[in-house]
């Protein structure tokens, strides 16, 4: 059953970037939105960098899991341009077990597509929900192979037609690309069963607007235990128009992390590929329209070791960027490179935070200036959170030259902070979601288990800060500790004329909640609590 949440509690994050040095402008976040909560994995995190979309006005939405009892139940969120949350909406499908979304799309009359999983019961079945602009569910499709888990990994609208291309992994070991109407109905579904008939992995599928074709890729299991990246291409109407099979020089793993069209009908694929040395390097993949080999890229580091490629995006002019890891040393940093559209380094960038430990990228954008935008997390921040070293969200923005113009930190409560996805939106501000922990409040006094949170940040495309507000949606923490909830759907933080705010937060010290207010100075002095 699908219900569309009209009550929400209020959690704040009073964390404001001072005391932070670097050779680049100070960062301060625009505002943070928390989305669904839960505990533990996946309970309220969103679905990674498939996850996230935003919209021609400047919404931003973001679907993902909250938990529901002791189940996982989807929950989409929309937010506007100043993250005030316009609507949640949550499905806990007809067995009442653990529903998840993955990925989002639009099309052009503002309806929303998620896709995800939803248990049957016995296994899963691939879930595909439509919402109008209001939030409003349109139609809810499943489909079930018959046999085996079903999962959606990644969805792709036809944003004129409202028609859906779906791809996930089927029966467990298979891949299915399914094809929907405007209204839901299943057009065609197209399975993928790899050469060895083992174990296929679907990851990424994109759409060419031109032509209408539909491109998809994932790995396929080979008899000796490795895995190739295949990639496929299909014409609207379903038919197969070719297959192809990527085994590195080194015969090892190959894997896809991202796939995309270029603007004459090229595919490009990015992924992983174990080299002779037994490390893996960044590969990326590049097709013409009728899927001959133009160029393969390997991004090997200096230190040795693997180098982990997360995420790949194209620009207007064909320009290819992929972002990652890479050893430096005794540590990890973020390495992101721009080939030209015939597979030449543009340039590379290597991103080492403050406190020389592990970073790590997980999505990549580019905007219409060629300007790109990376997002991860970072083990610690040297001096910005005293004696804290859990992961804190990193959002790097680098121009068309590949010079880094900012990097912003975000520590939630001196926990977990994870970025997954990041876009732009078409004022050229920087958008950010991913999870936090926070510690969750006890019945009987002290600090309970952790529990994640949905964060979504928005920076400006100068990296200053506007203004900061956070949001929790009914469920996970509210519902899982039995607290009242009543704050629903109001801002708990104001912002005077003079850039001062006053934010209101439950501190949870004790056995029982109380009720702190605050209030700041623009450069985050503490004037009053």
């Amino acid at each position: 059953m699908s219900t569309h949440v009209v009550s929400s509690r209020w959690v704040i994050s009073l964390c404001l970037f001072f005391g932070l040095t670097a050779p680049v402008a100070a960062q301060f976040v625009a505002w943070t939105a928390y989305g669904p909560g839960g505990s533990g994995n996946p309970a309220g995190r969103p679905g990674g960098k498939h996850a996230f979309v935003v919209d021609a006005q400047g919404n931003s939405y973001v679907t993902g899991t909250t938990i529901n009892s002791s189940n996982l139940d989807v929950l989409t969120v929309k937010y506007d341009p100043a993250g005030n949350v316009l609507w949640q909406a949550r499905y806990d499908g007809p067995a009442h077990g653990n529903d998840a979304g993955v990925a989002l799309a639009l099309d052009a009359n503002g309806n929303l597509l998620v896709a995800g999983y939803g248990s049957n019961g016995t296994d899963n079945d691939i879930l595909v929900l439509s919402y109008d602009p209001k939030g409003v569910q349109r139609w809810v499709a499943t489909y079930d192979a018959s046999q085996g888990d079903d999962r959606a990994s990644d969805i792709v609208v036809d944003a004129v037609s409202g028609e859906a291309y779906v791809v996930g992994s089927s029966s467990g070991s298979d891949i299915i690309t399914l094809k929907y109407s405007s209204s839901g109905q299943i057009l065609w579904a197209m399975p993928y069963d790899g050469p060895a008939h083992l174990n296929d992995q679907a990851v990424a599928i994109a759409r060419d607007v031109t032509s209408g074709h539909i491109a998809v890729t994932g790995s396929s299991l080979k008899a000796d235990g490795t895995t190739d990246i295949f990639t496929i291409l299909y014409d609207a109407a379903g038919s197969k128009l070719w297959t192809k099979i990527y085994n590195g020089p080194a015969n090892g793993n190959d894997d896809p992390v991202a796939l995309a069209f270029g603007s004459q009908g090229q595919i490009v694929v990015a992924g992983n590929s174990k080299n002779a040395a037994g490390n893996f390097d960044y590969r990326t993949i590049k097709y013409d329209a009728a899927g001959n080999l133009l160029w393969t890229a390997f991004y090997a580091g200096n230190a040795g070791g693997s180098d982990f490629a997360s995420d790949m995006t194209l620009d207007v002019a064909g320009n290819v960027y992929v972002t990652g890891r890479s050893p430096t040393g005794a540590s990890l940093d973020i390495v992101t490179l721009k080939y030209d559209a015939a597979g030449a380094v543009q340039w590379t960038a290597t991103y080492n935070g403050s406190a020389s430990g592990d970073d790590y990228a997980a999505a990549i954008a580019v905007d219409d200036a060629g300007r790109v935008a990376v997002t991860g997390y970072s083990s610690q921040f040297a001096g910005f959170v005293p004696n804290d070293k859990s992961p804190d969200y990193v959002t790097l923005l680098y121009n068309a030259a590949g010079v880094q113009q900012w990097a912003a930190p975000f520590d939630g409560v001196q926990r977990t902070d994870s970025a997954s996805a990041v876009r732009f939106d078409p004022s050229g501000n920087v958008l950010v979601t991913g999870f936090s922990s926070i510690a969750g409040p006890s019945q009987s006094g002290g600090s309970g288990a952790d529990v994640t949170e949905v964060r979504t940040l928005k920076y400006d495309n100068a990296g200053i800060r506007l203004w900061s507000m956070s949001a929790g949606v009914e469920g996970g923490f509210a519902e899982r500790y039995g607290t009242a909830g009543t704050a629903t759907n109001r801002r708990a933080m104001a912002t005077d004329v003079h850039g001062k705010f006053d934010a209101a937060a439950p501190p949870g010290t004790g056995p029982n909640w109380d009720i702190r207010t605050a209030k700041f100075a623009p450069n985050g002095t503490s004037l009053w609590t």
